[in-house]
């Protein structure tokens, strides 16, 4: 499947940014969870900073596995001002977007038809990573994945 069938189909089931890359190890990465790791930077933070050694191997998370597809939904949408008083919310909090992401990976994975597995905001992967390497989006100054769209 060319990047350009990927991207037509991920549109289709309503993804904004779809991305492939090889399911290999994030050496790099995992060299940086342990060293943070090490220093006591994570505190009680559990998620894919307490096994980095299987967070940064895609390649270990499915039999077989030889590519890891990214994608993104955009949670930007347009709010009303608060009333004076008032406090707000970030716009991410809004709605539950990695369950619908979830369920469009799934959709995304049932037409691609081959062996698959969703994980969204999971513990078990360091998602972040496998989304820059496919070019679903870069690193921003406070770690998160930012789209350009």
């Amino acid at each position: 499947m060319t990047h350009a069938e990927l991207e037509r189909l991920a549109g289709e089931l309503g993804l904004d940014v779809v991305g492939a890359a090889a399911a290999g190890p994030y050496e790099e990465t995992e060299r940086h969870i342990r060293e943070r790791r090490a220093r006591g930077l994570f505190a009680d933070m559990r998620f894919t900073m307490a096994r980095p050694e299987e967070s940064c191997h895609p390649e270990m998370l499915l039999q077989g596995a030889r590519t890891v597809i990214s994608a993104a939904l955009c949670y930007y949408v347009p709010g009303p001002e608060p009333d004076a008083g008032e406090g707000r919310l970030p716009r991410y909090t809004w709605s539950d977007r990695y369950a619908e992401l979830g369920e469009k990976l799934d959709a995304l994975g049932r037409r691609l038809d081959g062996s698959y597995r969703v994980l969204v905001d999971a513990n078990q992967h360091v998602d972040r990573e496998a989304a820059a390497r496919a070019g679903v989006g870069f690193y921003g100054k406070n770690t998160l994945l930012i789209t350009r769209r």
